[in-house]
């Protein structure tokens, strides 16, 4: 009788399909499958990244890329001077040569006033892929005033006011679709390309002029752009004004300088935004002598 209630509670034995270990073998091998169509479907999803990044890159190289605006800029040529000791084996005396070179000095606006309106584009379209591309209308207007000669070190005698010219910085070149010409003090001058470009900014430069640096000379200058992505500006004015009125219901902003929150608007339809920065705020003064602080 003993034995046959032992038999009666004995627990059966496991089988290895029944073990932990064959368990765990069996999520592993469930996983790795899982893990080929997951694998195949990032493979499809990074080729059409690659291949919208490359359609995009096209289009708006095209079109036209991003607008980073700096100016406008008085650039005046001014006589600076080295001295050289020279040491004469006949005499054996010293004596100061003075060589005579010439470099420029570079002036910001006293006031500077950016006005810009910005359309957006919906029209231009590759396959499934939308850049996002817009047309621009910048207006720039101020006045050179105030231009502070005793920080550039250098003798009123020695700046050539009569070889003045303007110089605006600016992106993309072939993204300008209007004429070129700056209003200085009621005289029109014409802006084009010159050599002096860097690895960034694009130079536009008028001819030479004279310059009566003893008035106020109020500017104004018009420029049209295709642009994509960003529209930036640096304010180079002693006091900088921009603002901006577009098309665009949801814009980043970007840069150093918040706007102004109590004029800030954004609408299922448009945004408009304003900044207004003055020289204190920025790590460049004014004017400079030789080569550029920015």
């Amino acid at each position: 009788m003993e034995n046959q209630s032992e038999n009666q509670f004995k627990v059966p034995k496991k089988t290895f399909l029944q073990s932990t270990t064959a368990k765990m073998i069996m999520v592993g091998v469930l996983t790795l499958v899982l893990l080929i169509p997951l694998n195949l479907v990032q493979n499809l999803i990074q080729e059409r990244s690659i291949r919208k990044d490359d359609v995009i890159k096209k289009e708006t190289q095209t079109w036209g890329e991003n607008i980073h605006f700096m100016g406008p800029i008085l650039k005046v040529p001014v006589k600076t001077y080295t001295e050289t000791e020279v040491y004469d084996e006949q005499t054996k005396t010293k004596s100061i040569q003075k060589q005579e070179e010439l470099t420029y000095a570079y002036f910001f606006p006293e006031t500077l006033q950016h006005t810009t309106e910005i359309e957006k584009v919906d029209q231009l379209k590759r396959g499934i892929y939308k850049p996002i591309v817009f047309k621009a209308n910048l207006l720039a207007k101020g006045n050179f005033s105030s231009l502070d000669l005793q920080k550039l070190d250098c003798k009123p005698e020695d700046i050539l006011w009569d070889k003045t010219s303007v110089i605006v910085k600016t992106t993309d070149l072939k993204s300008i679709k209007s004429d070129l010409k700056i209003t200085l003090n009621n005289s029109q001058l014409t802006l084009e390309a010159n050599a002096d470009s860097d690895a960034y900014f694009d130079v536009l430069e008028t001819e030479t002029f004279s310059y009566q640096p003893d008035v106020t000379n109020p500017f104004q200058l018009n420029i049209q752009y295709n642009g994509s992505n960003s529209i930036e500006f640096i304010p180079i004015g002693k006091t900088t004004a921009t603002s901006i009125d577009a098309n665009w219901s949801s814009p980043s902003f970007t840069g150093t300088f918040a706007s102004n929150d109590s004029t800030k608007k954004i609408t299922a339809e448009n945004f408009h935004a304003d900044w207004k920065i003055i020289h204190v705020n920025r790590p460049f003064s004014q004017q400079y002598l030789g080569q550029s602080q920015i």
